[in-house]
């Protein structure tokens, strides 16, 4: 007795390949954007920054920190704004033009003042608000109240990104 003939295994048509080579395709490519990621992780670095005893701000109260390229504002409303003074499209830091007129159309109680990049001549608000030359706002970091250790004292704190 002979063993029955096998038949030659059946070859995929065009059509029925479609599906498990894009499956196949859409997977190597969501791989290889998570070892992408993986290896090429941004460079985000937080830092909190004591700016000072919260007494020492007020509403109306303008408070400079060069030093940390910050300006701080005691808004109308009881908070505080916290400015970066670093302008992502230029990589200038922002000057502080205190008897600007234009900014009183803009600034709380209609102070005059504004902010403006010296590289390229854009003005904003003293709470950040773009004026001219620019859409985009001045950063505005997280500002955080935190007592300390002891409890006696209230400090206000600010998150800068990347400092």
């Amino acid at each position: 007795m002979t063993a029955p003939a096998s038949e030659p295994p059946r070859r995929l048509t065009a059509r029925e390949a479609i599906g498990p080579t894009a499956l196949l395709l859409i997977s190597m490519i969501g791989l290889g954007a998570v070892v992408w990621g993986y290896l090429n992780q941004p460079d985000i670095r937080i830092a909190i920054v004591d700016v000072g005893a919260l007494d020492e701000f007020a509403i109306g109260r303008f408070i400079e920190r060069p030093e940390d390229n910050l300006y701080l504002y005691g808004m109308p409303d009881g908070r505080i704004r916290a400015l970066d003074m670093r302008i992502q499209g230029t990589g200038c830091i922002a000057e502080w033009i205190r008897d600007e007129e234009a900014g009183r159309a803009h600034n709380p109680g209609a102070e005059p003042g504004v902010f403006r990049d010296p590289c390229d001549g854009a003005t904003w608000s003293m709470i950040g608000n773009a004026i001219s030359g620019s859409n985009v706002p001045l950063r505005t970091p997280v500002v955080m109240v935190q007592g300390d250790i002891q409890g006696r004292s209230q400090r206000v704190v600010v998150e800068v990104i990347n400092p």
